[in-house]
């Protein structure tokens, strides 16, 4: 009777044993089919991330070249508006003589 026993444990276990096998190689096949459909989603996904960085790259160093060029143009307008003041400044210390002329026969 004890080998009826030892019989009917090793017939559980190795039951359990293939219910585990079965359970884990069922949770393996919908871990790899849902590993597989996130890849087919992710890889489009990642490859227009790729061309968007791309046109990011380009953009950047078009941004670059136009603010050096308008960092350039503004030097200059600076550079010309410290020509017109001086231009300005000339202009109005000329017309000084002229002034009290002119005040002078107003009579003021």
């Amino acid at each position: 009777m004890s080998w009826y026993i030892l019989l009917i444990i090793g017939l559980l276990s190795l039951g359990i044993i293939v219910v585990g096998v079965t359970y884990l190689g069922l949770n393996a096949w919908r871990l790899l089919k849902r590993g597989m459909r996130m890849s087919r989603e992710i890889v489009p996904l990642a490859d227009q991330l790729g061309r968007k960085a791309e046109v990011l790259t380009v953009n950047a160093e078009h941004l670059q070249t136009t603010g050096d060029e308008l960092n350039a143009g503004l030097m200059r307008l600076q550079a010309s508006m410290a020509r017109l003041q001086v231009v300005l400044q000339a202009f109005s210390d000329a017309m000084a003589p002229y002034r009290r002329v002119r005040r002078y026969l107003r009579g003021g």
